[in-house]
C-alpha cells in the first residue's frame, strides 16, 4: 500500500454475521501496543471505496465480502487518520482468521487475532475493547446504524422503491410477519442511508432483497404513502433493469426489521394481464392499486 492516495482517509468493513460484527487485534508499529478495531486501511490508486473495502477485508480478515453501503462517517480521533468512513460488509466466501497487512515487515505479525463480537450483548465484547474510548465507540455507533440499540430506528420520510421489470413481468417480494403469520406482497426498497444518493439506494436496495443487480432507468411513481401504519410519509418508485443474478429472497440487515418480518418468496408477475396474479396480491387493495400504477405508467393500461 505505499502508493496509496488519500491518506487522511480510513475506510472500515463492518462485516456482519448472524447477530455479529468481526474486530481484529493489531499490533501498533514499534510500540508492541495491542488494540481491538474494525479491519481496514487506506485507498490505493485507482480504485474505489467500495473496491478499497473489499481488498482491506481480504488482506486482513481472509474473507471475501459484498460491501453493502456506508454505515456511518466520523473523524480521525487524533490519530493518523481525518476521518474513518465506515461500510457494512456481507460475508461471501473465506473463513475469518488473522490476515497480513501489507504496511508491516514481513517478519512482524501486525495482525494478532481475530473475533466475532455480539452486537445483542456488550458483555460479550473484549474488555480492552470496551475500555477503549474510539473503538468502544466505532462499536457502539454500529450497533446504533443497525438498529441493536433501543429508539434507534430511524423514521423515514420517503420510501425508495423499485420495479425490476424484465420481458413484461415486474418483480415482487413477499413478506410474512413472524408474530401473526401474516403475509403480502410489495416493490422491493426502503431507506436511505447517509452518503446515498436516491439512485445509490435503490440499487442496494434491490441486491439486498431481491440479490439482483439492477441498472436504475428513471423515476415512475412519487405518491404519498397509503399503508396504514407505516413509518413512510411517501413512496418514490424507480424503474429498473436487472444486470447480472438470479431473483431470489434476500435480507433485512436492519435488526428491527428481522424481528418484524422476513422475506420469504420473489415473484414475477405480468404486466399484460392481471388475471394470472397471485390472488394475495390480486385481493390487497394497496399492492393491487400500486401494480396498476405501474402498469399506467409503463403503458399497459390507458389512462
Amino acid at each position: 500500500m505505499k502508493d496509496s492516495i488519500q491518506p487522511l482517509t480510513r475506510y472500515l468493513g463492518a462485516i456482519v454475521r448472524d447477530h455479529h460484527v468481526l474486530v481484529i487485534r493489531q499490533r501498533f508499529h514499534g510500540t508492541g501496543h495491542t488494540f481491538w478495531f474494525l479491519p481496514g486501511g487506506r485507498m490505493e490508486a485507482g480504485e474505489t471505496e467500495e473496491e478499497c473495502v473489499r481488498r482491506e477485508m481480504k488482506e486482513e480478515t481472509n474473507l471475501d465480502v459484498r460491501v453493502s453501503r456506508l454505515l456511518f462517517e466520523e473523524p480521525g480521533h487524533g490519530g493518523a487518520y481525518m476521518r474513518h468512513r465506515v461500510f457494512l460488509c456481507r460475508t461471501v466466501g473465506g473463513e475469518a482468521s488473522p490476515g497480513n497487512d501489507p504496511e508491516y515487515d514481513p517478519s512482524e505479525k501486525g495482525i494478532l487475532e481475530v473475533r466475532w463480537s455480539d452486537l445483542r450483548d456488550e458483555s460479550d465484547w473484549e474488555p480492552t475493547a470496551v475500555n477503549d474510548p474510539v473503538t468502544y465507540r466505532f462499536l457502539r455507533l454500529v450497533r446504533e446504524r443497525l438498529g441493536y440499540l433501543p429508539g434507534d430506528t430511524p423514521i423515514r420520510a420517503i420510501r425508495y422503491e423499485g420495479a425490476i421489470v424484465r420481458v413484461h413481468h415486474v418483480l415482487l417480494i413477499k413478506h410474512r410477519e413472524h408474530s401473526s403469520g401474516k403475509a403480502y406482497w410489495l416493490f422491493p426498497g426502503g431507506g436511505i442511508e447517509p452518503g446515498e444518493t436516491e439512485e445509490d439506494c435503490v440499487r442496494r436496495e434491490m441486491k439486498e432483497e431481491t440479490d439482483l443487480d439492477t441498472a436504475v432507468t428513471r423515476l415512475l411513481l412519487d405518491e404519498p404513502e397509503s399503508a396504514p401504519g407505516s413509518t413512510y410519509e411517501r413512496r418514490r418508485t424507480y424503474l429498473c433493469e436487472p444486470l447480472s443474478g438470479e431473483a431470489k429472497p434476500g435480507y433485512e440487515p436492519e435488526i428491527e426489521a428481522q424481528r418484524n418480518y422476513g422475506i420469504v418468496e420473489v415473484g414475477w408477475f405480468d404486466l399484460r394481464n392481471d388475471a394470472n396474479w397471485d390472488p394475495l396480491a390480486a385481493n390487497d387493495s394497496i399492492t393491487y392499486s400500486r401494480l396498476q400504477s405501474v402498469r399506467r405508467k409503463l403503458g399497459y393500461l390507458l389512462e
